[in-house]
């Protein structure tokens, strides 16, 4: 269901930086390093509430892909076994992971709407970040929380949840979100690759 997330992931596995165009022995590589994923994979889902319950029944030892979106609502149902884990180094100018970053912001044109200005000062509430943090099951930090009149309103739990404790040493290892100048035609390799499993 994620499969950009998947390219990522294995491009990263690959020591392949996806945020650069690939040459020909890369895409090589890349469908080389998903065959290998797939021929050796225990399970294929789109769900990851299945994943998270299959590491803690011990059927799989590890998921790729994931990440804090993925481990936390096992994290909040107790089982901290489940974790996100950004590797130390990788393929983007050294970095390992990536990290997907949303802001909300005030858009001048055409006519700003009446509610633009209130609508950011609700989002930043403390309420308000916890709903928009643990919405419908997206257990993820935000930017919120670096209030400081916001952030004590995250109970220890919930912080757990989200691997707040290593949230910014994990950040420091993860490379922005960028556009992927190869996407379609590694998707397309990934689409074939996947259709035999």
């Amino acid at each position: 269901m994620y499969e950009g997330f998947n390219v990522f992931h294995i491009c990263i596995a690959a020591d392949i930086d996806p945020f650069q165009p690939l040459n020909s022995f890369q895409e090589t590589v890349f469908k080389t390093t998903a065959r290998v994923w797939f021929h050796n994979v225990a399970l294929i889902t789109h769900d990851h509430h299945s994943l998270n319950k299959a590491l803690i029944d011990s059927q799989i030892g590890f998921y790729l892909s994931g990440g804090v979106y993925t481990a936390s609502p096992a994290r909040i149902e107790g089982y901290n076994q489940a974790k996100a884990i950004t590797p130390t180094k990788g393929p983007i100018n050294g970095l390992g992971g990536i990290a997907f970053v949303g802001v909300t912001c005030v858009l001048i044109r055409p006519g700003p709407s009446p509610w633009a200005q209130p609508f950011p000062k609700y989002l930043v509430e403390s309420d308000t970040a916890i709903q928009i943090a643990f919405l419908d099951g997206t257990c993820n930090p935000v930017l919120q929380m670096e209030n400081p009149k916001v952030l004590p309103a995250f109970s220890s739990a919930l912080l757990d949840a989200i691997q707040r404790d290593t949230l910014e040493e994990d950040v420091s290892r993860c490379a922005h979100y960028d556009i992927v100048p190869d996407l379609a035609k590694l998707l397309t390799h990934l689409r074939k690759i996947t259709n035999n499993y």
